[in-house]
């Protein structure tokens, strides 16, 4: 469950309830790598300017 959303110039700051039995890092993952699927899905043109599929930073 996501809490509250906050907008920064190039980055989004957000809370997110996980249950106990993922750890921090793979629940980062799968937010990771869900909503850039989704990105790449939904705009195509996503592509050609990240054409590693590395839409998110490290």
């Amino acid at each position: 469950m996501f809490g509250e959303f906050g907008f920064g110039w190039d980055h989004v700051h957000f809370q997110v309830n996980i249950s106990k039995k993922y750890s921090i890092q793979d629940a980062e993952v799968m937010l990771k790598s869900r909503s850039a699927k989704k990105m790449f899905e939904c705009h195509l043109g996503f592509r050609r300017r990240y054409p590693r599929g590395s839409f998110w930073s490290g």
